[in-house]
């Protein structure tokens, strides 16, 4: 969770605050988080969200939405740039299908059982996402 965090927020102060909230969460509401029988893709989701929520907060606070962090440059923090490069102005549902299908590698059946939506969404959603990275390379 804290990886997951870490690469989305790219600090390690908010991913650890991100991480802590998301098990308050968990500890406030254990029979709605805890009941899905994939427990770690239910971690995933609720910390992929509050990641979302922190992000959306950050920019909301006047400070630069994609802030420079104390991350080492590595891999890690270089496919994390990248990441957010592309995450950078898409609508919160094409975002998560990002994470969820291109990161995590999730199929499209276990990212609409993430999303709470069908198949066929999960489909219309990644044409989006294609159509939005197609016109985002016209715009470079």
């Amino acid at each position: 969770m804290f990886r997951r965090a870490r690469v989305l927020l790219c600090d390690d102060d908010d991913a650890q605050r991100v991480v802590t909230e998301v098990f308050g969460i968990l500890y406030d509401r254990p029979e709605r988080y805890l009941k899905h029988p994939a427990l770690s893709v239910q971690l995933y989701a609720l910390t992929t969200r509050a990641c979302f929520d922190h992000l959306r907060s950050r920019a909301l606070h006047s400070r630069s939405k994609w802030q420079a962090a104390s991350v080492p440059q590595d891999d890690l923090s270089a496919r994390a740039s990248q990441l957010r490069e592309v995450l950078d102005g898409l609508s919160e549902p094409l975002a998560q299908l990002a994470v969820y299908y291109y990161l995590d590698e999730l199929s499209q059946e276990e990212v609409g059982a993430v999303l709470g939506c069908p198949k066929r969404r999960v489909v219309s959603l990644l044409s989006q996402l294609m159509a939005a990275a197609g016109s985002r390379e016209l715009q470079s």
